[in-house]
């Protein structure tokens, strides 16, 4: 017996499947987000820290991420 989309919503493991897949990939998407925004790459994007991402490349430092200094505690 072949289910549409319709049907499988109707059912409540359909639904409860949609629900987890949708936390599942919200958060997955946030952890992702939260890692390439953390990243040195990520913060040279702005045209005007392009000078200190190549400054921290060459610099003793460059083992640590910018967000380890510069954010919040």
């Amino acid at each position: 017996m072949k289910m549409g989309w319709e049907n499988v919503i109707k059912t409540r493991r359909g639904r409860a499947l949609i629900i987890i897949g949708a936390l599942v990939f919200i958060v997955v998407v946030t952890f992702a987000g939260f890692e390439v925004t953390s990243s040195p790459r990520f913060c040279s994007t702005c045209h005007n820290m392009k000078p200190y991402y190549e400054s921290w490349k060459t610099s003793s430092h460059n083992e640590v991420n910018c967000i380890k200094c510069h954010a919040d505690p």
